[in-house]
């Protein structure tokens, strides 16, 4: 059995964000959903407001200039490590939907291929 306190030392291995990158890579699967506490990647406007992105082609380091790696207590790197995860899993061909986990019915309105969240293409 191995303690919660020596997964969260190594963030590589702790994050769940990453986690589930390397299962998904693993079992071969064709989507990973990341549930979060916004509605998507955020792009920030020139009112100070910020717009969803409804869908990236590829991930770049302009990428992660737009968003935050924050942390409170139920995460660990915020944006930024979903993005990382999500980049390692579109270079191994598949898809990814970071969207809101708040919001009822969310997987269903994913796999229905409902315009939520933000989906990161595949890029093989």
């Amino acid at each position: 059995m191995v303690a919660d306190e020596e997964i969260r030392a190594d963030l590589s291995l702790g994050d769940n964000d990453r986690l589930s990158a390397l299962l998904v890579r693993l079992i071969q699967a064709d989507l990973l959903i990341m549930l979060s506490t916004v509605d998507g990647v955020r792009s920030p406007l020139k009112s100070g407001a910020t717009a969803r992105i409804r869908y990236l082609e590829a991930i770049t380091r302009s990428t992660f200039k737009v968003v935050t790696g924050g942390q409170n207590e139920f995460s660990r790197g915020g944006m930024a490590s979903k993005l990382q995860a999500a980049q390692m899993v579109s270079r191994a061909g598949v898809g990814v939907v970071i969207a809101d986990g708040k919001r009822p019915g969310i997987i269903d309105q994913i796999v229905r291929g409902e315009d939520v969240g933000t989906f990161i293409l595949p890029s093989v």
